[in-house]
């Protein structure tokens, strides 16, 4: 995040088309106007991530051309870490290791606030996904 902290998106390292729907996919990149290498990159993160394809990764919500997975830091992900975060340093607290209790406690502890810094919305009182804006190759928040 430009403050320096960290919340975690869904990635894939591939940028090609997933084997199990390649015609789907090819057939999506032609559709989309996105590079070819974009749109695999966010097909393959959305499956990763285990959820069903949804309106969640799509930029306008409604077609799937314009799906934009790697570009979102969602809530529910960086929820599920904090909470993992917080069960390792308990762990290692159990075990005697305080040294490694205290580390993984900062990382919950950075991640919480982050979450809360990023992910909160004040206004609508409500937890919601952030979108980051890809500009020059750097990503900006939106």
């Amino acid at each position: 995040m430009p403050d320096g902290s960290i919340l975690n998106r869904y990635w894939d390292e591939n940028n090609t088309p997933r084997p199990e729907a390649y015609k789907e996919d090819v057939e999506l990149a032609h559709q989309s106007g996105q590079r070819p290498e974009e749109i695999y990159r966010h097909l393959r993160a959305a499956a990763e991530s285990g959820w069903d394809f949804s309106s969640r990764w799509f930029r306008n919500g409604k077609s799937f051309s314009t799906i934009h997975t790697t570009e979102i830091i969602p809530v529910d992900l960086n929820c599920l870490l904090y909470f993992l975060e917080q069960t390792l340093a308990e762990a290692f607290h159990q075990l005697g290791n305080s040294q490694q209790a205290n580390t993984y406690s900062q990382h919950a502890k950075k991640r919480k606030n982050a979450i809360l810094k990023y992910c909160w919305n004040a206004k609508e009182k409500f937890f919601s996904i952030l979108t980051l804006l890809r500009t020059n190759r750097k990503n900006r928040l939106r």
